[in-house]
């Protein structure tokens, strides 16, 4: 069946020959998004008082406060958690709710007013910020990353992962259809930094011959431009890296590379959106650092 929110405070359910049956909530809930959940049940945001809702296909409500009664959930998504993932428009904040009703908030800049939610394609939750004009990224572990769009005022708003792998979105102001291109942006995980608004990935090999040792650098992020890699154990770091964006400068990203250790090793960057990759190594037995302010 198909389910829907009336913003006239009540949830809808429409099977494929056109039966409507109705389920009447309370007064001023105003419903608007709506997703189904991985437990086999249909969730829902009350925007106007503040709660998620749940319902079962034999039509049993429950609901679940948020923090904050005035924040105003809007977009609802299932995550590859497990979870349920939602919009806080007033308070710019990203929600997860657990089967259970736990709720976790994570904030965005001021003032983004986020509004339409979706999984993406890289196993991340996507949404439109409708009042900073960005399209922004969290990962299931919270890390948040925003993108501006090109239109001023255009005003994103429902946003949806498309069949060809990307996300595409609404321009309510805007008069536009927008598309990000997922695999244009780097996703983090336990060897892979993703630095520079996620525009580069960088990951890193090492061997030590002497030893008969070799594997890949273990991931620590610091920054946004910068983080750093183990080989052996976490509290032994052994390399840093960083990407800034030098272009007021000569037109070009640079690339910094502090070596703490004579293990060889190779840095691999590279650059999505123009798929250049460059790499620097550091041979067994030395211990060279880099600064490539020409890099990309």
């Amino acid at each position: 069946n198909l389910w829907y929110t009336d913003y006239h405070d009540q949830i809808g359910r429409v099977t494929p020959a056109g039966v409507v049956t109705t389920l009447a909530l309370p007064a001023g809930a105003r419903p608007q998004g709506i997703a189904a959940g991985p437990d086999g049940n249909i969730w829902f945001t009350e925007t106007t008082v503040g709660r998620i809702g749940r319902v079962t296909p034999a039509l049993v409500l429950t609901e679940f406060p948020l923090p904050n009664s005035s924040s105003a959930p809007t977009g609802i998504a299932a995550g590859p958690d497990g979870n349920l993932w939602f919009t806080e428009y007033n308070t710019s904040q990203i929600g997860r709710m657990t089967l259970t009703g736990s709720v976790s908030e994570f904030p965005l800049s001021p003032g983004s007013g986020p509004y339409g939610i979706t999984l993406g394609s890289d196993g991340s939750l996507w949404f439109a910020e409708s009042g900073r004009d960005r399209i922004g990224r969290i990962t299931p572990a919270g890390a948040v990353t925003e993108f501006p769009i090109p239109t001023s005022g255009g005003t994103p708003t429902e946003i949806a992962s498309g069949p060809d792998g990307n996300i595409w979105f609404t321009e309510f102001n805007g008069d536009k259809i927008g598309r990000v291109a997922v695999q244009s942006f780097c996703s983090p995980n336990a060897t892979t930094l993703c630095l520079n608004n996620a525009r580069f990935r960088v990951t890193v090999s090492w061997t030590a011959p002497a030893e008969g040792e070799s594997g890949d650098g273990q991931a620590v992020a610091l920054t946004g431009d910068a983080g750093a890699f183990w080989f052996f154990s976490a509290n032994n770091i052994e390399l840093v890296v960083k990407v800034v964006d030098g272009r007021a400068a000569n037109g070009k990203f640079w690339v910094f590379i502090g070596s703490l250790t004579d293990v060889g090793y190779r840095v691999t960057v590279r650059d999505l959106s123009t798929d250049q990759v460059n790499a620097y190594v550091n041979q067994p037995g030395t211990l060279q650092s880099f600064a490539d302010t020409a890099a990309f």
